[in-house]
């Protein structure tokens, strides 16, 4: 994994990296040397038997061998941290506590010894962690079963693993408040994970620890703005129920996400323009009228209110949410267009604000938005189709990922968890504003052109449909 030590043999973060380094090599500083403990005195009889071996090495044998100096000395011959097989083997049981072994390299850890005086002993609590990214270059934010599809949630385990705050590399028990498809970003999304806890004033240091490993692991687009103990605390309300672990999900009210069009694509495009450099010719030359703006303010806003979006996600995915209490519908509070930025080309911010959004939602709500605004039709007839007929047989074409961006999460259910991410805010602001955005800007226009030319058969199969209604 790289990190503070000097050669590469392959050994594993474990335990021993923050418990033993930290709380062992403490007790063996205050304790009396008169009265040493089992453990004491077993590193001490290791330390005899293997005197060219450095004590976290030591430390590392004793602890995966649960204290047994004999075991210690034969997982140190049998691979475990000493030499391969080829290069000396093992030495009889009967041999392995006399003599001691010839001098062997020192073992690479993973976990600095700096890293590992941030956390307490003991077994990980839950912790929450207020991050963001730029989704491009990652499937998504949920780790997968392959280890060589790159994921935010994967490249965080890792890092924070690294670090030694998980004992593991384990993406089973890490919850997070949204979830986020391939190639979008996040100014700010809440992540829930059991790590070992922070000695006082080491958050700073542990902030600068995970950047580090993230960097140093070719993921220097993924932040985390702050950390909190969350073991402990209340949930429920106010029933002062003490809950192990926080349901960031259920607790977030709403979610915020912007999506930054060019302007070009909130009408029909003039002239027939059907090629994708004319498209993008357009794109550079376009400047959008205040009537213009006001129609496709009037054609997002029929988004808003509670729906039944069945036909805005994969065919595949509506059992999954139909088993949901509330099914399919969901509850889109806002949707609007925002703002116009300036710049090489026009570009318009959409916010969309929802209860929750199934899997690429906001996206499918996006390319009916603009095959409407393209084609023409009266789109408060083909949403009703959208909302009402059966989704099985209303296509719906999926607008570009890259220029989707989660912005804000609404916990007011919890105050100390809205507390917690107001905090922090100054953060993901900064980095939505100065990272996120104009990233967003450089890369959305050539998706978004490509999507307009897909959209031209459908304008024209969409105008076919709906003439004479």
């Amino acid at each position: 994994f790289g990190g503070g030590g000097e050669s590469t043999s392959p050994t594993t973060c474990t335990e021993f990296d923050f418990q033993l380094n930290a709380s062992l090599s403490q007790s063996l500083s205050q304790s009396s040397i008169n009265h040493p403990s089992p453990q004491q005195a077993a590193l001490a009889e290791l330390r005899d038997m293997l005197s060219d071996v450095g004590d976290i090495t030591l430390q590392q044998l004793l602890f995966q061998t649960k204290y047994d100096v004999n075991a210690a000395i034969n997982l140190y011959f049998d691979g475990g941290a000493g030499p391969q097989q080829g290069q000396g083997g093992a030495p009889p049981p009967s041999l392995a506590r006399q003599a001691p072994p010839p001098p062997a390299p020192a073992v690479r850890i993973s976990v600095t010894a700096h890293e590992a005086e941030m956390f307490e002993p003991g077994a990980p609590e839950q912790h929450l962690m207020l991050v963001g990214y730029i989704g491009s270059g990652f499937s998504g934010f949920q780790a997968s079963q392959d280890d060589n599809v790159k994921t935010v949630q994967g490249e965080l385990l890792k890092a924070l693993h690294r670090v030694g705050a998980l004992p593991h590399y384990d993406t089973t028990d890490c919850y997070m408040s949204s979830r986020t498809d391939k190639g979008v970003h996040a100014s700010q999304l809440l992540v829930q994970v059991p790590m070992h806890a922070l000695r006082s004033g080491k958050k700073q240091a542990f902030l600068a620890a995970v950047a580090r490993r993230l960097k140093d692991n070719g993921s220097p687009r993924i932040r985390v703005f702050d950390v909190m103990h969350a073991t402990g605390r209340l949930g429920g309300g106010t029933t002062g129920e003490r809950v192990k672990r926080v349901n960031s999900r259920q607790l977030c009210l709403s979610r915020e996400y912007l999506y930054v069009l060019p302007a070009f694509t909130l009408e029909p495009i003039k002239g027939g323009g059907s090629r994708l450099d004319d498209i993008v010719n357009i794109a550079n030359k376009y400047s959008i009228t205040n009537l213009t703006l006001a129609t496709a303010f009037e054609v997002l806003r029929l988004f808003q209110g509670e729906h039944d979006f069945g036909a805005f996600t994969l065919a595949g995915r509506r059992g999954e949410y139909a088993a949901e209490p509330s099914g399919t519908r969901r509850h889109i509070y806002v949707c609007e267009a925002q703002q116009v930025l300036q710049g090489r080309v026009q570009l318009v911010v959409i916010r969309i604000v929802g209860d929750r959004f199934m899997y690429h939602q906001i996206r499918m709500m996006m390319g009916l938005a603009m095959l409407a605004l393209q084609s023409g039709v009266d789109a408060k007839t083909l949403f009703d189709e959208a909302f009402t007929g059966d989704p099985r047989s209303f296509k719906i074409p999926l607008a570009p990922a890259e220029p989707l961006l989660l912005s804000k999460l609404d916990f007011q259910v919890e105050q100390w968890l809205a507390a917690f991410v107001a905090g922090a805010a100054s953060g993901p602001a900064s980095f939505e504003k100065d990272e996120v955005i104009p990233h967003v800007r450089q890369k959305c226009t050539g998706p978004i052109a490509e999507f307009v030319q897909s959209l031209a058969r459908d304008s024209a199969l969409c105008k076919a449909s709906h003439r004479g209604r």
